[in-house]
C-alpha cells in the first residue's frame, strides 16, 4: 500500500499501545517478534489494501490504507482492531 513490495520489515503499533515487528518475505512467510517471543506464519493477498496473515493456526484479513502518509490496518472481521504501520527495511 506504500508503494513498494509487500515483503519488508514493519514496526506495527496497535491502538492499545502495544508494539510488534513483523518481518514478511516474498515467498509467503511471516514472523513477528513481540515481547522478546517470535511467532512464525504465513500470508497472503488479493491485491493492493488487502493483506491476511495466519498465525498459529487463526488467519486474520486486514484492509491497509495510506491516508495523508499514514500506513494503517483495520482488521476485517473486527474494525476497532487497528494499527498504524511503519516501513523499517
Amino acid at each position: 500500500i506504500d508503494g513498494k513490495p509487500n515483503a519488508g520489515v514493519f514496526e506495527v503499533t496497535h491502538t492499545s499501545g502495544k508494539k510488534w515487528t513483523t518481518t514478511v518475505t516474498a515467498d509467503g512467510k511471516l514472523s513477528m517478534v513481540a515481547d522478546g517471543k517470535t511467532l512464525p506464519g504465513t500470508w497472503t493477498s488479493t491485491g493492493p489494501g488487502n493483506f491476511c496473515e495466519t498465525i498459529e493456526g487463526k488467519t486474520s484479513c486486514f484492509k491497509e490504507e495510506m491516508i495523508d502518509g499514514v500506513y494503517s490496518s483495520t482488521n476485517e472481521a473486527d474494525p476497532k482492531d487497528t494499527s498504524t504501520i511503519k516501513r523499517i527495511e
